[in-house]
């Protein structure tokens, strides 16, 4: 098995036929340099490929003192759990380049155990450091936060931007509406587990409800007028 080394070295070879490929010189001033720094930001950025989100998550589960043990508890007012707005990035599988994702989670306790809200962002960090398709990372982050904190049920949506030449990937990144990302391609993908799918989903409706509200974009749409009021109003 080669070595960490051994394998930066194989990467530093790769860049250096790739410039030679784009017919450019890696040891001309400003690129010599470049095949070792690549080498390090795909190991960097790739690294959740040795990581494991039970190892995370393992120590941060505690109880909420004073709850009898059940479904919804959490600081003894409600049943959901939210942590939105975590910006993070992966690598395309389809081309390697970068793509920027913002996330959020929601989860609703059981037996009265609670885990650490940063836990959340590094569990759904360990897969986006491996390179990634949208709508597989939801399903991965998902299904990893339910294994390993047992929860009711977790849910997961994102908003994903990928560079304009995202047409030449196999992930259907459309090209975006919004005025800041005018040049870019996006998809938007989401992934539930337990509580979230069972039912009338009022829960997956609550979750996804707040995030619009917050003036997320998420996949699903928007909500109705009447019940974005009665929203503001619950809200407030």
């Amino acid at each position: 098995m080669a070595s960490e080394a051994e394998r930066t070295l194989l990467i530093e070879e790769a860049v250096k036929a790739l410039l030679q490929g784009l017919r450019e010189d890696h040891e001309r001033e400003g690129l010599r340099r470049m095949p070792h720094r690549m080498a390090e930001a795909f190991r960097g950025g790739t690294r959740g490929y040795k990581q494991k989100a039970k190892d995370i998550v393992q120590g941060a589960l505690f109880p909420e003192a004073g709850l009898n043990p059940g479904v919804g508890h959490v600081g003894g007012v409600g049943g959901l759990v939210v942590v939105r707005d975590i910006n993070l990035f992966s690598y395309c599988e389809s081309c390697l380049l970068p793509f920027s994702i913002k996330c959020h989670v929601g989860y609703v306790p059981s037996r009265g155990r609670v885990v650490g809200l940063s836990k959340l962002s590094r569990v759904a960090d360990v897969f986006v450091r491996r390179f990634q398709d949208p709508k597989r990372l939801a399903s991965e982050v998902c299904a990893a936060l339910h294994n390993s904190i047992n929860p009711a049920g977790v849910a997961v949506s994102l908003q994903c931007w990928h560079m304009k030449f995202s047409h030449l990937c196999d992930t259907n990144f459309t090209h975006s509406t919004i005025l800041d990302m005018q040049s870019w391609g996006t998809v938007l993908a989401s992934s539930r587990s337990g509580v979230f799918k069972e039912g009338k989903n009022y829960l997956w409706d609550d979750f996804t409800s707040l995030l619009i509200l917050s003036g997320a974009i998420i996949e699903g749409g928007d909500i109705n007028h009447s019940q974005r009021q009665k929203m503001k109003f619950v809200v407030l």
